[in-house]
This record gives structure tokens, C-alpha cells and sequence, in this order.
């Protein structure tokens, strides 16, 4: 009978351990499916609200291209990654020699291009100028342009960089960059340069509906906006900063447009 009780008791022991041990084993895989699970589910709201977050900051601009709005790459302007030009670049081999302007392509090598590469006549306030390098921009270029104090806007293919500065600080980098031979041109950005094609058309569905897009000033920007208010036709439509930029969407007279555009 003794035998027979710790036979038993054995028996319950090991029946105990295995119960116990199967358990455990589900309990790790419920908790490893759900930690995985809210893993995934974290992961993907963060995912949305990142999508919502770069659908917000493209919706300045593309905004007014669905209400037919023309971009004027106005005073300190962006230039814009849906514009035709830039679609070129993606779809054909780009060209080093080529800047890849939303109004259309800037072949550097042209003289009559190269004619552009012009001391700076002084002005007043700050304006934009374009530069063009050899090859990949390298971070030693940028720290250079930097220590001058020139304010890079933004970079536009093919190697080329849209900046910022007043008359002392752009007169300097060209003086700089005279005779620096990883620098390909450099050249002021007209007012030709800043008005989307097609902007000036007749045939738009709103040919007076425009948007103004701004390089950030606090200095400058009173004065344009002053001046677009003073021509638009209506109420403003849409006003807002966006990053580095400020950004307007306004009716406006066509006619009006190249002389908008001349602001520095």
C-alpha cells in the first residue's frame, strides 16, 4: 500500500508539472502576440499620423493647384517639387549643367547664361541667388557658405542651391566663389525666374487666382504682403506660414504679376 501511495504521489507530481509547465507556455504566447500586436497597431497610428503630418505641409501648395491656382515664385521664393521642369528630372537623364528651375531649365553653359555671372549691383534688404556646383554638393561648400552667412533656401537639381542673403553677404560669396573651380555658376534669380509657365494664361479655369510663396522674413514680408493686398481683387483665400516659408492664395490681376515679381 505504501508503494502504491508513492507511486500516486509521483504520478500527481509530474501530472502537477506538466500542467504547470503548459500553462506557463500558453501564458508567454498570449503575452508575445500581444505585445507584438500593439507593436504593430503603435507602429501603424504612427505611420498614419506622420502620412497627416506630410499630407498637412503639402497642402499649402497643392492646394492651389487643385482650386487652379498658378504659383508665383514670388519675392524669396521656393521652388516647387511638382514643377514640370523637375518632372523632366526624373523622367530623362538630368544634366549637370542644368538647373532645373520650376519657370524652366537653366543651361549654365550657354553664354548667354554665363553672361549672367555679374558683380552684384548694391541693393537694399535681402534677395535671392542662385549657385550651381560641380558634382555632389559637398559639406565643405556648405560649411563655407555658411561662415559668410548666406542662407541656404533650398536645394534645386541638378547640384544647385537657391540662397539668401543681403548685398555684403552675397557680394562676399561671390568674391569667394570667383575662382573656386567646384563651383560651376552663379547668378542672380530674376523675376522671369519665379513665375510658374502657364501662370499668365488666358485659358486657366481662374486665370486671376495666384499663389505667393515667401522665404520667411519677418523684415520683408509686411511689405509684400502689403503690396499683394494692395492689388488683390477679393479677400484672401488662404494665409499661413509653412516652415521656412510664408504662403498666399489671392485673386490677383494678371497684369499685375511681372511687377510683383520684380520685388527683390
Amino acid at each position: 500500500m505504501k508503494f502504491k501511495s508513492n507511486k500516486s504521489l509521483v504520478r500527481n507530481i509530474l501530472l502537477l508539472f506538466v500542467g504547470t509547465t503548459l500553462l506557463v507556455g500558453i501564458l508567454f504566447l498570449i503575452l508575445g502576440r500581444s505585445g507584438e500586436t500593439f507593436f504593430e497597431q503603435k507602429k501603424t497610428a504612427s505611420d498614419s499620423n506622420q502620412g497627416g503630418i506630410r499630407e498637412k505641409k503639402g497642402a499649402n501648395f497643392n492646394s492651389a493647384h487643385n482650386s487652379s491656382a498658378a504659383i508665383i515664385a514670388q519675392s524669396n521664393s521656393v521652388i516647387t517639387s511638382n514643377s514640370s521642369s523637375v518632372k523632366d528630372v526624373r523622367n530623362d537623364q538630368p544634366k549637370p549643367n542644368v538647373i532645373y528651375l520650376n519657370a524652366g531649365p537653366i543651361d549654365t553653359d550657354l553664354p548667354v547664361t554665363k553672361a549672367r555671372r555679374q558683380p552684384l549691383a548694391y541693393f537694399s534688404g535681402k534677395r535671392l541667388q542662385l549657385i550651381q556646383w560641380r558634382g555632389a554638393v559637398q559639406p565643405s561648400w556648405i560649411a563655407e557658405l555658411n561662415r559668410l552667412g548666406v542662407e541656404i533656401v533650398d536645394y534645386i537639381p541638378e547640384n544647385a542651391y537657391l540662397v539668401y542673403g543681403d548685398w555684403k553677404v552675397l557680394s562676399a560669396m561671390q568674391r569667394r566663389m570667383a575662382d573656386k573651380d567646384y563651383v560651376r555658376w552663379e547668378g542672380v534669380y530674376r523675376a522671369t525666374d519665379k513665375i510658374q509657365p502657364g501662370a499668365l494664361e488666358a485659358s486657366r479655369e481662374e486665370p486671376d487666382l495666384f499663389a505667393v510663396q515667401m522665404v520667411l522674413n519677418p523684415q520683408s514680408n509686411p511689405e509684400t504682403l502689403k503690396t499683394i493686398r494692395s492689388l488683390q481683387i477679393s479677400e484672401t483665400i488662404k494665409e499661413e506660414p509653412a516652415g521656412q516659408y510664408y504662403n498666399v492664395i489671392t485673386h490677383l490681376p494678371p497684369e499685375e504679376i511681372a511687377k510683383l515679381a520684380e520685388r527683390p
